[in-house]
């Protein structure tokens, strides 16, 4: 049977993968999931190729788990060099790995991290039977929410990064300078104190020598 739609997930994420492939085809979008439509017998690498290639939508649960995924990754970068549509639907905060979020710089994502999870499967339905029927931008009702914007997600982690970044290289000069002046306060008393033992053993000297007589005797 034809598909519109290739899921790919982590096995993290089985329980909402079946979910969303449950409330795509109640809205009648036909999906493609691994293992249901993997046939026995069949390779299972060419098998996952041919179903992407076949896809008209890529749509992958973006989380944790599929942010580690070397799977994932792999479908991923299959279905942009098929030229397919990716719709990242994210189940979690966070921002993707470099090599993941180099190839879901798409214009929006889907964020499906509060709320009913129907909702957000709900959203997901009416923003691919859109893009399935072609219909432009224009057409677009008003109250169609079309997700996050994925770039500037990005650039915004980003400029987080950069905030932490100079927020621990700050804690790094002030560790810096409090260690110099522990040092430097240990240098310091180390002087003093040498200087301050250097007249009391000269005294000491003194007083000992003043103890012998002229002959070498002690008096």
């Amino acid at each position: 049977m034809n598909h519109s739609v290739f899921l790919s997930y982590s096995s993290d994420d089985k329980t909402i993968a079946n979910a969303v492939c449950a409330g795509l085809e109640s809205h009648q979008i036909r999906c493609w999931i691994a293992p249901r439509d993997v046939g026995p017998g069949q390779d299972w690498a060419a098998t996952i190729v041919d179903a992407i290639e076949q896809c008209e939508i890529f749509v992958v649960i973006l989380s944790t788990g599929s942010n580690k995924s070397s799977q994932v990754l792999r479908e991923v970068e299959r279905a942009v060099n098929a030229g397919k549509i990716v719709i990242p639907f994210r189940i979690e905060d966070l921002v993707p790995s470099k090599s993941l979020g180099y190839f879901l710089s798409v214009s929006h994502w889907l964020d499906a991290m509060t709320g009913p999870m129907e909702e957000h499967i709900d959203e997901l339905s009416t923003n691919i039977k859109r893009l399935i029927e072609g219909k432009g931008e224009e057409d677009i009702p008003q109250d169609v929410p079309t997700g996050i914007d994925g770039p500037s997600l990005l650039s915004r982690a980003g400029a987080q990064l950069q905030d932490t970044a100079k927020t621990q290289n700050k804690l790094y000069l002030i560790i810096i300078a409090l260690l110099v002046i522990v040092v430097s306060g240990g240098v310091w008393f180390v002087f003093v104190e040498r200087n301050h033992q250097q007249p009391v053993q000269q005294q000491m000297n003194g007083g000992m020598m003043e103890s012998w007589n002229d002959n070498g005797n002690w008096r």
